[in-house]
């Protein structure tokens, strides 16, 4: 999958995305697979990366985390990135809609499925141990940046009672 610049602006009127020191960019082409990019290169990409996806319809990135709990624990982190998306949305939405995250990993803005969260680590990673990498994933409809009228979208097959997990290499 091409790559482009890390600074490259992504629709009419975008500003650069500007990160700390310490996160590092992945722009890739409108048809590119952030979460995918995300798993199967997370070893290389290395902790603090943000791959994103340059589209207008639709809001996607991975980042990739390095924990240093186990993957018990670390699994954790799925929460906090469905509570930071709903955090952002809550700030974009007009304040009389409800926004809501339904278990385990759908997001709804005014009961209308919108977008969804994803978590991934490495085939073959124990419980007990610490796993080399995380990647939390998420997909957001949208439409030059405003939120579109609720629609039902394809759920992301999640099984019930768990995180969506899926394992990369």
């Amino acid at each position: 999958m091409p790559l482009a610049p890390s600074h490259r602006n992504v629709g009419p009127g975008a500003r650069n995305l500007d990160l700390p020191p310490p996160f590092r960019l992945v722009v890739l082409r409108e048809v590119g697979d952030a979460f995918a990019h995300a798993r199967t290169r997370a070893r290389e990409l290395g902790a603090g990366t943000l791959v994103f996806v340059g589209r207008l319809d639709l809001a996607e990135f991975a980042v990739v985390l390095e924990p240093d709990e186990s993957l018990l624990v670390a699994r954790l982190a799925f929460y906090a990135g469905m509570v930071a998306l709903g955090n952002v949305l809550a700030d974009c939405a007009p304040p009389q809609k409800p926004i809501t995250i339904n278990w385990p990993d759908a997001i709804r803005v005014d009961r209308g499925l919108v977008g969804g969260g994803r978590l991934a680590w490495p085939d073959g990673s124990e419980e007990a141990a610490v796993p080399e990498w995380l990647v939390f994933g998420a997909k957001q409809e949208c439409t030059l940046g405003q939120l579109r009228s609720p629609r039902k979208v394809s759920a992301t097959g999640a099984p019930s009672g768990s995180p969506k997990a899926s394992r990369g290499t």
